[in-house]
């Protein structure tokens, strides 16, 4: 397979994040108890209290997205493709080695999922950089705790994680 050097999540590393998050157009709490919209947008406070969202369109042109009555399908996936620049630079900026781009992408849904901090303080990010692709696995399960807790959403994720790591989730 050919390696490339990876800066953008793929579409079959969207409709994967998408598929894990899910997409939900009212806000909730998530499994750890944070305000949450779309496909996993954690609400800051400031989101929270104003009822507003500032995103990026296309063109760069930056929208506001009132939030208090639900949002629709592409305000989703609009938020979605902005939250997604930090973790796909993250991935970018801190994996030393080149990977593939469903390798890329597994990474990229991870961090999504446990945070920008929690993934550059990592011992997967540190193994990965030795080049021991074969310990991602065992690594990426290691992350299957929100607030103590061990859920089972979180074990499944970390599964279909290490599937697409491994090249076995396709379009």
């Amino acid at each position: 397979m050919k390696i490339v050097s990876c800066s953008k999540m793929s579409e079959v590393g969207h409709r994967f994040l998408i598929e894990r998050e899910g997409c939900r157009l009212e806000i909730y709490k998530d499994v750890g108890g944070y305000a949450t919209i779309g496909v996993g947008h954690l609400l800051s406070r400031s989101e929270q209290s104003s009822g507003m969202l500032h995103v990026y369109g296309s063109g760069l042109v930056r929208h506001k997205i009132n939030i208090r009555n639900g949002i629709s399908q592409p305000e989703a996936i609009s938020i979605l493709k902005g939250d997604l620049l930090k973790f796909e630079d993250v991935v970018a900026n801190y994996v030393l080695i080149q990977l593939q781009q469903h390798q890329f992408d597994a990474l990229v849904s991870f961090s999504f999922n446990v945070g920008v901090s929690a993934f550059k303080n990592s011992t997967l990010l540190k193994r990965l950089n030795q080049s021991l692709f074969t310990e991602v696995p065992t690594q990426l399960r290691r992350w299957r705790y929100s607030n103590g807790v061990v859920y089972d959403g979180l074990i499944n994720r970390r599964e279909f994680e290490i599937n697409l790591w491994n090249g076995e989730i396709h379009e």
